[in-house]
């Protein structure tokens, strides 16, 4: 019961730290003025701000950037999409 009461303790203490590392990348993506996407965990720049050295930013904070993701990225039905690309940074 001991060991149980322990895994649920560092289980909760994980969590809530991940939960302000995604609370504090929203802010940083927000004050530069990109767009958070709670659902995924990206900062979508959408070209709104080409002084912003995106990928060194993303990279800085342990993200993934991606310079020509698709705007249609997370929907089934592709087909109708145009063909442009947005800057992003995925977050795991």
């Amino acid at each position: 019961m001991k060991k149980f009461l322990v895994i649920i303790f560092l289980a909760v203490i994980v969590l809530s730290g991940c939960a302000d590392r995604i609370s504090s990348l929203k802010q940083e993506c927000e004050k530069n003025n990109g767009v958070w996407q709670d659902s995924y965990n990206e900062c979508d720049d959408s070209g709104i701000s080409s002084s912003w050295d995106m990928k060194s930013w993303c990279y800085n904070m342990g993200g993934a950037y991606n310079d020509c993701a698709s705007p249609c990225r997370h929907y089934a039905d592709k087909s109708s999409c145009i063909q442009v690309c947005y800057r992003l940074c995925e977050f795991k």
